[in-house]
């Protein structure tokens, strides 16, 4: 949800987001490519995202090696987030599930109308 929030635009909250849980069989992340912050070029976690971030997936959505890249998270970069290649062989073997609808809370409203 931190993702979402952090690109919100004076447009104010996005009303379609939904939690999605998606089951990733083992050897499909045992084989995830994993880029870590000394991995990537500088700027990779420019806000918002420039060239560097880009080149990065493109290369590697490219190469389609991997159904899933791991990386550090440009807001929160101690935290990860899986970026799926649709066009892998293995991206139809994840299955997706909706969940909930995302509800985002007054002090979130808030603070973006500010």
């Amino acid at each position: 949800m931190l993702e979402t929030v952090a690109h919100i635009d004076s447009h104010g909250l996005p009303l379609n987001r939904y939690v999605v849980w998606i089951d990733v069989p083992d050897d499909v992340w045992g084989a995830r490519r994993v880029l870590k912050e000394e991995d990537l070029p500088g700027g990779w976690d420019a806000i918002p995202h420039g060239m560097a971030s880009t080149q990065v997936g493109s290369d590697w959505y490219n190469a389609n090696q991997e159904a899933l890249l791991e990386l550090p998270s440009a807001i929160v970069p101690e935290e990860s987030i899986v970026l799926i290649n649709a066009k892998h062989k293995d991206a139809k073997r994840l299955k997706a599930t909706t969940g909930r609808r995302i509800d985002y809370n007054m002090v979130l409203r808030t603070l973006t109308e500010t």
